[in-house]
C-alpha cells in the first residue's frame, strides 16, 4: 500500500485545470451577468426617485389648490361684492377678517404668490375661471357664482394638475339644496 501523499501527488498531476478559453467564456459570461444587475438595479433607483418627485408634486399642487380655496371661502361675508381685482391669473379680496387677500402667478419665475409671500414654487399654469349661475364667463364681481381654479406644477420632467371649482357665495346658500 502506498502512503496517501503519493496518491494524493499523481491525482494533481492528472488534473491539467481550466483551459484560457473556458476562464475568457466564464469571465464574459459574469462580465454580462453583472452588467444586467447593474442596470436592473440603476433603474431601479430612478423609478423610486421618480416616484417621490410625483408624489411631491402632486402634495405641493393638493396643498396649493387647498390654501387658494380655503382663502376664497373666507371672502368678507361670503359677498364677491368683496372682490376687489379678478383676472385669469390672479385674485384680489378682502377676507372675513378684513386682510386683503391676492393670489397671482408669475409665469416666468413659476411661482404663485399669495400677497407678497411665495406659496408654490415650478407652478406652470395656474388658471382661475369665472362663472355666472348659467357656466357663462362673468365680467363682473358681482356676477360671480363660482371660480374654477386649474394648477400645474412640474419638477424633474414630472407634472401634477389639480382643478377644482368653488363656490365663493355663503355657505347658507348652498345648505338649501341638501335639505330640499
Amino acid at each position: 500500500m502506498q502512503p496517501p501523499y503519493r496518491t494524493l501527488r499523481r491525482g494533481l498531476a492528472r488534473q491539467r485545470g481550466w483551459t484560457m478559453m473556458e476562464l475568457i467564456i466564464t469571465i464574459i459570461i459574469l462580465g454580462i451577468i453583472s452588467g444586467v444587475s447593474a442596470i436592473m438595479v440603476l433603474e431601479g433607483g430612478h423609478v423610486f426617485i421618480h416616484q417621490n418627485s410625483r408624489a411631491d408634486n402632486l402634495e405641493n399642487a393638493r396643498l396649493t389648490i387647498e390654501r387658494v380655496t380655503r382663502d376664497i371661502l373666507h371672502i368678507k361675508d361670503g359677498s364677491v361684492a368683496n372682490i376687489t381685482n379678478f383676472g385669469p391669473t390672479s385674485i384680489a379680496f378682502t377676507a372675513f377678517d378684513n386682510e386683503a387677500v391676492s393670489f397671482e402667478w408669475d409665469a416666468g419665475a413659476k411661482l404663485l404668490r399669495r400677497r407678497d409671500k411665495i406659496l408654490a414654487t415650478q407652478v406652470i399654469d395656474f388658471r382661475l375661471l369665472y362663472l355666472t349661475e348659467t357656466d357663462t364667463p362673468a365680467t363682473t364681481a358681482d356676477a360671480i357664482w363660482t371660480i374654477t381654479a386649474d394648477v400645474t406644477i412640474e419638477d424633474y420632467g414630472q407634472k401634477a394638475r389639480l382643478r377644482t371649482r368653488i363656490f365663493p357665495r355663503r355657505f347658507s346658500t348652498y345648505i338649501d339644496w341638501r335639505e330640499e
